[in-house]
């Protein structure tokens, strides 16, 4: 099991910013960014630049997120999370767990990151879901070093286990290029959410 070197305190605030980072560039999430965030804000976004942001502008980046993750993410915070920032190593993706998501786990039992990248490199697919063709296209395309947001993980210690919360699809590519003998980066940035009632959520 990994741990989170370098932490440092982290706020609510930070999770929306990182989770809107990577969440509007996404083929998935992004016109949903496009349409409630103002060009001024996707620029900041683009840049990661939080400088001179005012409450209504949080206001707003938070209300973008809310509004394709709201029963996911809302029903995790209020539990009473303590946030972090900080890295992990990628050799550590390994033991990362995937959230309790049936297709998921239909491809890895085990709910551990390294199973379900093993089987997507063999070609076994979530059932139901397009998780497989993105990853492979996303894959050939992905630079780590432009990653843009933190992946977000939780545990109910700050040592972890770690379970995945956002950031799957990069993460899975980074333990596969891994195993594949290809350079990535040692260390990369991590939002770690940190609860001792994440028994209680329903992804758990």
């Amino acid at each position: 099991m990994g741990q989170m070197h370098d932490s440092s305190p982290a706020s609510e605030r930070d999770v929306y910013w990182q989770w809107a980072r990577a969440e509007s560039e996404s083929t998935w999430y992004g016109p949903s960014y496009l349409a409630s965030l103002s060009t001024r804000l996707l620029a900041r976004l683009d840049s990661n630049d939080r400088e001179g942001l005012v409450d209504e502008d949080w206001n707003d980046i938070e209300r973008a997120v809310l509004a394709v993750r709201e029963g996911y993410l809302t029903s995790l915070i209020e539990l009473g999370v303590k946030w972090y920032s900080g890295k992990l190593a990628v050799s550590d993706l390994q033991n990362v767990r995937l959230i309790r998501h049936d297709p998921f786990l239909q491809v890895a039992p085990s709910r551990l990151l390294s199973e379900f990248v093993a089987k997507l490199e063999m070609g076994n697919d979530p059932p139901g879901s397009d998780f497989g063709p993105h990853y492979r296209e996303m894959r050939s395309r992905f630079d780590p070093n432009r990653m843009r947001g933190f992946p977000i993980l939780v545990s109910e210690a700050k040592a972890g286990p770690y379970l995945e919360v956002e950031g799957l699809t990069r993460m899975a590519i980074l333990l596969s290029r891994l195993s594949r003998g290809e350079r990535v980066p040692p260390r990369i940035g991590v939002m770690v959410g940190v609860c001792p009632r994440l028994p209680e959520w329903q992804w758990f």
